[in-house]
């Protein structure tokens, strides 16, 4: 006489491949959401270094030029990070304009996150 129904060796095996399967999933929704955090903290560089860029661009030089090669911190509720000016690079061949650099980093990370934008600025 056959006995129908599940063995427990079977039942057993179909709980290994569901941890498994869990166990898979789990290490992609961890991954995924790193991602989505690093993301989240290069948009926000993007976004402070184009607003230092516009103020730099519309304020004389003078007014800035203190600032060059210093971590300066934004105001909350961006003071995580902070931007550094530099105009020490490649020169440009104008009279009017010249080469400037905003670096962004992460101030409260082990590996701070460093963005790096360029622009032109008319000297003054």
């Amino acid at each position: 006489m056959r006995r129908s129904g599940i063995s427990l060796v079977s039942l057993l095996v179909a709980l290994a491949l569901l941890a498994l399967c869990l166990l898979y999933f789990s290490r992609t929704v961890q991954s995924v959401e790193q991602a989505n955090i690093r993301t989240d903290k290069l948009t926000t560089a993007v976004f402070l270094g184009q607003q230092v860029i516009e103020e730099v661009a519309v304020t004389p030089k003078a007014t800035w030029q203190p600032f060059l090669g210093k971590v300066v911190q934004f105001s909350p509720p961006y003071d995580s990070f902070g931007y550094r000016l530099s105009d020490d690079v490649s020169p440009v061949n104008s009279a009017t304009l010249e080469l400037l650099r905003v670096e962004v980093v992460e101030l409260r990370e082990s590996q701070p996150l460093l963005y790096k934008l360029e622009t032109l600025v008319f000297k003054s």
